[in-house]
């Protein structure tokens, strides 16, 4: 990320960089949330390697990911429907130039939130060193050949798609490495059936956002709160999410322990 504004700033100049780090400012606050509970699984995951326990170090691996479901989906489509209302909040006017590589990078929270599961959650516990090495290395030189290809044409959108990418390989060579390492397969069915439930959010987002003569900063409140809305019924009682409804549960119980 830090080469992709060194060489950014250097071919196309001060303008570019302020639209890429605005675009990648925001998507770093929202991936910080993840990063937070990812950070927080390792040890757990290192114990029960210890104790040779593969099946349940598996199992909370899926979890993982059906976390990562749960809230990546949902924001990415807030935030690549609703990107330019977003950057209008955050960098206002003469920002344009942001919307676009703010929304081809928002799907990297996907990407790069299922490559933290498989590297810190899985490949680091199981000190894998060496392919962790490789995952970086293939990131690097991917990262390299990419931004000096597309920034010289595109600029801003051209680092975004180059990040974007760059992200794709190691996600590959980690995924690569994991199923190679353990009895790991991708949770195609959970991530086919979370993206088909996602459509009509997708609806309600773009029919949200064709309200043209509602005040930027109300739609972006009224979007929010229709994607948290939709996202708990969704995972709650349409897809019966059994890791969502049980965190629901749990902090009811809790609220009304309070409240007693």
């Amino acid at each position: 990320t830090t080469f992709n504004i060194a060489i950014l700033g250097y071919i196309s100049g001060p303008t570019e960089v302020g639209y890429f780090t605005t675009a990648t400012k925001i998507f770093s606050i929202i991936l910080a949330l993840f990063t937070a509970f990812t950070g927080v699984m390792l040890p757990r995951m290192s114990s029960l390697l210890a104790n040779h326990e593969e099946g349940k170090f598996l199992s909370l691996i899926n979890k993982s990911m059906n976390a990562l479901f749960i809230f990546a989906f949902p924001a990415i489509t807030y935030f690549i429907v609703f990107s330019p209302e977003v950057i209008y909040l955050i960098g206002g006017k003469g920002y344009e130039g942001a919307i676009m590589p703010l929304r081809i990078i928002m799907p990297v929270i996907l990407i790069v939130g299922y490559e933290q599961i498989l590297i810190i959650q899985a490949l680091m516990p199981m000190k894998k060193d060496r392919a962790i090495f490789i995952n970086s290395c293939i990131g690097a030189v991917v990262g390299l050949i990419l931004n000096f290809l597309l920034i010289p044409v595109y600029g801003s959108i051209g680092t975004s798609v180059a990040y974007c990418l760059c992200e794709v390989s190691v996600l590959c060579s980690a995924l690569f490495f994991m199923c190679r390492y353990t009895k790991y397969q991708f949770p195609f069915r959970e991530f086919i059936w979370h993206l088909i439930f996602n459509i009509p959010l997708i609806v309600i987002c773009l029919f949200i956002y064709s309200l043209t003569s509602v005040n930027p900063i109300l739609k972006l409140l009224l979007s929010g709160g229709g994607v948290g809305m939709y996202a708990y019924i969704n995972n709650y009682y349409m897809m019966k999410n059994q890791l969502f409804i049980q965190l629901i549960n749990n902090t009811k119980s809790k609220i009304w322990k309070v409240l007693k």
